[in-house]
C-alpha cells in the first residue's frame, strides 16, 4: 500500500523544508485586486498542499481567522468541491471575502459550498463535531502595537501596510477587542488555549487540525511558537498528526523588519494534529 506524502511534487532545500512557488498570478486570477494588501497571506500552494492532503471532496473545512478568504481555493475544481466555512473578525478582511465569494459563484461554485462569519470565532465555537477539517494560521501577539499608541493608525508601519486604505478601513482591520494581534503575549496565550480547546470540540472524531505558524525573534532569542502550540493542542485533547517545514518568503512584516536590521526567521512549520 502506498503511503500519501505531504506535498509531495514539491521540491525541499537541502534542510529538507519544502520550497512552494511564488502564488502572485495565482491568486491574481481567483480574487479581488484588493486583497493583495494582507501583509500575510497564507502561500496558497502550501494551502492546497494541506488541503489534499487531509481532505477528501464534500469535506467541511473551517478557517477561523481567514483573513481575505484564501481557503476558498478548496472549493475548486466544482466537481471535488470541498465546502468551506470562513470566519473573520476585522470587517474589512470580511468585505474582502463578499467580493471575492462572488469571484468564485461566477465560476460556477454553488453559494452553498462558501459560508462567510464576520466576528471573534469564539463568538460562534464550538460547533460540536460539526467540521471535518481546519487550517489556519493564527496571528502574532502584539502585531499590531507600533508606537506609542496601542493601535496607532497614522503609524508609518500601518500606512506602509496598507497603503491607500483609509482610517476608517484601518479601524476596522483592527477587529474588536478580541482581535488577538492586539494582545499582549500573555493575554494572547490564554485565549488562544481557550480557541484551541473550542476548535477541538468542533471537530469530528479523527478530524483533522493543520496550524501553520512561523516561529518569532524577540530580542535577538528566537521564541519558538511552534512547539508552545504543540504542547497547547495537546493538552486540549489533540494527537500530532504530522510536522513539516517550509521556506518561506517576504511577507510585509518580513520585509519591514529585515529593513530596520533585525535577524528575521527563514523556515515556517506546518503542524498537523488530529482529534482522537
Amino acid at each position: 500500500m502506498s503511503i500519501k506524502v505531504f506535498a509531495q511534487e514539491h521540491i525541499r532545500d537541502e534542510h529538507g523544508w519544502i520550497c512552494f512557488p511564488r502564488d502572485v498570478e495565482w491568486r491574481k486570477s481567483l480574487f479581488s485586486a484588493e486583497s493583495m494588501a494582507h501583509p500575510a497571506k497564507m502561500n496558497l500552494h502550501l494551502q492546497q498542499s494541506i488541503i489534499d492532503f487531509v481532505s477528501k471532496p464534500g469535506d467541511k473545512i473551517l478557517d477561523p481567522m481567514s483573513g481575505t478568504g484564501s481557503l476558498m481555493i478548496a472549493v475548486l475544481p466544482v466537481e471535488q468541491a470541498r465546502s468551506v466555512y470562513l470566519i473573520e473578525d476585522a470587517l474589512i478582511f470580511h468585505y474582502l471575502q463578499r467580493q471575492n465569494k462572488e469571484l468564485f459563484l461566477a465560476k460556477g461554485v454553488p453559494d452553498a459550498n462558501i459560508t462567510l462569519l464576520h466576528g471573534p470565532c469564539q463568538e460562534y465555537l464550538p460547533l460540536p463535531e460539526f467540521f471535518d477539517h481546519i487550517i489556519f494560521s493564527p496571528p502574532y501577539a502584539d502585531m499590531l502595537n507600533h508606537g506609542d499608541n496601542a493601535a496607532d493608525l497614522k503609524s508609518d508601519f500601518m500606512k506602509s501596510m496598507f497603503p491607500g486604505w483609509s482610517h476608517e478601513s484601518l479601524q476596522d482591520y483592527l477587529g474588536s477587542a478580541k482581535n488577538l494581534g492586539r494582545m499582549q503575549a500573555f493575554f494572547y496565550n490564554q485565549e488562544m488555549a481557550k480557541i484551541y480547546t473550542l476548535l477541538f470540540g468542533s471537530l469530528r472524531t479523527e478530524g483533522t487540525m493543520t496550524v501553520v505558524i512561523r516561529d518569532q525573534m524577540r530580542s535577538g532569542k528566537r521564541i519558538e511558537l511552534s512547539n508552545w502550540v504543540m504542547r497547547t493542542c495537546i493538552r486540549a485533547g489533540f494527537e500530532l498528526l504530522f510536522w513539516e517545514k517550509r521556506e518561506c518568503g517576504n511577507t510585509g512584516f518580513k520585509q519591514r523588519h529585515k529593513a530596520q536590521g533585525h535577524d528575521t526567521i527563514d523556515d515556517e512549520d506546518i503542524v498537523g494534529f488530529r482529534r482522537p
